[in-house]
């Protein structure tokens, strides 16, 4: 005696594996998506790095030339040339105040 499948069952197992399979699909879809934004927020950190690897690198191109060497030696050491003469302002506000000009004063 052979057993028969109803269509009945048949079309109740092909709606589950349905189910099942538009589940998991949805779930990959989910994922995908997450790692695809995971991926281009990577893209644009690694850009940044490398804008700010390729800004490091100009400078310290640049440290290796003997006209950086003398601007950080004036700048930050306060080194002179021979020959030349340093001022040292003491009331800079003095230079950039308005002068006044009172009635006295005029002619």
């Amino acid at each position: 005696m052979k057993k028969r499948i109803r269509v009945f069952d048949l079309a109740v197992a092909i709606a589950v594996m349905l189910a099942i399979t538009l589940v998991l699909n949805n779930h990959f879809n989910a994922q995908y998506a997450a790692l695809e934004a995971e991926h281009k927020a990577l893209r644009m950190e690694q850009i940044q790095l490398e804008a700010i690897k390729s800004s490091l690198q100009g400078e310290l191109n640049r440290s290796e030339t003997d006209a950086y060497i003398m601007q950080v030696a004036r700048e930050d050491y306060g080194y002179l040339m021979p020959g030349e003469i340093l001022f040292k302002v003491s009331n800079i506000d003095s230079l950039y105040a308005a002068h006044e000009v009172t009635t006295e004063e005029t002619p």
